[in-house]
């Protein structure tokens, strides 16, 4: 079995580097293939192009998340999480390019972070079975202290699920 915790620690690494200026080309595929291979990790099921496709690494989690649509409150549960998105289920997804501000409630810290986003895909995720649908929706006009806040709680997401996965204390 592959050293997880590593392979983890290399992907943060090379995408830090990525993010704050560009990689080598032997770098980018490096990334590519630490991506990939922890796209498997947290997504067995996941059909190759579709992880490929993918601009950063998708961890499952679940938090309930809340939204203001048509003047109601409405309530669903985040599926999974990536720095540039989440899938929530729902059963009346909003329709593909509705702009809102998704509430994510840490329930382990009482914290709540507003973010805005938007709707891109609307249907049954890779990841979820068959006959749970649901919307994927993309992170936009974040601020730096947003995407920090993004980009931490994903990799706080991604360490967990690898102790978990492996019995690491």
């Amino acid at each position: 079995m592959p050293d997880m915790p590593g392979l983890l620690r290399a992907y943060l690494a090379l995408d830090k580097r990525r993010k704050a200026g560009g990689l080598s080309p032997g770098d980018m595929a490096r990334w590519s293939q630490l991506k990939a291979t922890l796209n498997r990790h947290f997504q067995p099921d996941i059909q190759e192009q579709h992880a490929q496709s993918r601009a950063s690494v998708r961890v499952p989690l679940s938090l309930n998340v809340s939204f203001e649509s048509r003047g109601e409150v409405r309530k669903c549960m985040m599926k999974n999480l990536s720095a540039g998105g989440i899938f929530v289920a729902s059963e009346s997804p909003l329709p593909i390019g509705t702009p809102f501000n998704v509430r994510i409630h840490i329930e382990k810290t009482g914290e709540e972070v507003e973010l805005p986003g938007e709707v891109v895909s609307v249907g049954a995720s890779a990841d979820l079975a068959h006959d749970e649908h649901g919307m994927g929706i993309r992170f936009v006009n974040l601020t730096e202290e947003q995407r920090q806040q993004v980009a931490d709680f994903s990799e706080e997401a991604m360490r967990k699920a690898i102790e978990s996965r492996s019995g690491e204390p």
